[in-house]
């Protein structure tokens, strides 16, 4: 990854960090080559309607029961 491509991914995880209600409302995270998987608090706290807005966002994908959320297709 250089420079540039760097710069954007940090930004794009900037936005969703802001939409999963901040660093605060996760208590974990994992991810494999196609998803971030997020373990959070509060649902209340996560703007799913947001993540269409973000380039590289394809879909995101909650599981309240569980207590987890998912991000797809990070590129």
């Amino acid at each position: 990854m250089n420079e540039e491509q760097w710069e954007k991914a940090k930004e794009v995880l900037k936005q969703w960090l802001e939409n999963v209600g901040g660093k605060e409302n996760v208590t974990s995270a994992v991810h494999c080559m196609t998803r971030l998987r997020i373990n959070y608090k509060s649902k209340d706290a996560i703007n799913v309607d947001s993540f269409a807005s973000i380039k590289q966002s394809t879909i995101a994908l909650q599981s309240f029961s569980l207590k987890n959320f998912s991000i797809f297709k990070f590129t």
